[in-house]
């Protein structure tokens, strides 16, 4: 029977493994254009599977003050520092400084329409993948208000977790993008809680596993394409802010299950140490992959596949710069 390791605190290679795996599908997703119909299968739910990872971790409460230093700090941090490069950048290039694009940094969206073009643009455009943050840190505030309210009754504590969902749910029929990613904020909570309560259930026998995958696929084709940052969650509207839940906690248990197996293997090894590092890539890649191709484009190389291994490379040296100054300078340990 598989096991795992009962001390929580300790890192699990398995589920470094499944925050690697999603990490390169973003990656890959922001800076490969694949024809293929079907990719959004594995891509639907690579931003859930982090939110049920993160619910596995939980104790009994949650410390929202270091979720803020863990969350808030590399949100804006990242924000000020990447945006700071890119008009450094822009000006050095003989354009113009466009304070203005720092505004989504701060309502924590690229705009305030789900649907935008140029002109309705509040955020550098490498600073995209940053939504995920707020978003995750709104997640574990409703999270708190839930546990807060079940003190009381387990039911107080279920009617305080609906609330944030049927908001979430209203919120598909809006045009516009709530700041923090307050509308996706509800369900990813609940899958935080699930995430949470997947502790015993985690294992599953060859044959559940099979059956999990055929239905995860067919789901997955019935809900659609979706885009979590923009509060799309498939062809379905309302429906679809549903089915992402089962579809998120299969693909969970599909890739737990997968990666238990096979933790052994050195694939799996390299997916938990992008796992490990996943925060920062998810905060840097895009500009370091912009930085890369037009240095590249200016060589006349075509070898755009190096940008990830580049951004890699650019995490292991902030990981270098953190352990060598962290001491001195506490705060960059949550960068």
């Amino acid at each position: 029977m598989l096991r795992f390791n009962a001390d929580i605190r300790n890192r699990l290679i398995w589920l470094d493994a499944i925050k690697g795996y999603g990490i390169l599908l973003i990656m890959w997703s922001h800076h490969i254009d694949i024809q293929w119909e079907y990719l959004y299968i594995f891509t639907m739910a690579y931003i859930p599977i982090f939110f049920l990872a993160s619910g596995f971790m939980i104790k009994e409460d949650v410390d929202m003050s270091k979720k803020s230093k863990r969350l808030l700090i590399p949100y804006f941090v990242y924000g000020i520092i990447l945006f700071s490069i890119d008009q450094l950048i822009v000006m050095a290039t003989g354009g113009e400084l466009e304070i203005c694009k720092i505004t989504g940094l701060l309502y924590g969206k690229i705009s305030f329409l789900k649907s935008y073009d140029a002109e309705h643009i509040l955020l550098t455009p490498y600073l995209r993948p940053l939504w995920f943050l707020p978003c995750m840190f709104i997640a574990f505030v409703y999270y708190k208000l839930y546990l807060i309210a079940k003190t009381h009754s387990n039911i107080s504590g279920y009617i305080v977790l609906t609330i944030p969902i049927i908001f979430s749910m209203i919120c598909t029929k809006l045009p516009y993008q709530l700041p923090m990613s307050m509308d996706v904020a509800g369900v990813m909570c609940v899958l935080l809680l699930l995430g949470k309560k997947l502790k015993d259930h985690i294992f599953m026998n060859l044959s559940s596993l099979c059956m999990s995958i055929l239905i995860f696929i067919l789901l997955a084709y019935v809900n659609g394409e979706n885009n979590l940052s923009v509060c799309y969650y498939g062809k379905n509207g309302v429906l679809s802010a549903l089915l992402i839940v089962p579809i998120s906690i299969l693909y969970f248990l599909i890739l737990s299950n997968v990666f238990m197996r096979s933790e052994r293997f050195f694939v799996v090894k390299i997916f938990a140490f992008l796992g490990r590092h996943s925060l920062r890539l998810m905060c840097i890649h895009l500009f370091i992959f912009a930085i890369a191709d037009d240095f590249l484009y200016r060589i006349n190389l075509n070898l755009f596949i190096i940008d990830l291994p580049i951004a890699i490379l650019s995490v292991i040296a902030i990981e270098k710069m953190v352990s060598k100054y962290k001491d001195t300078i506490p705060y960059l340990s949550y960068i």
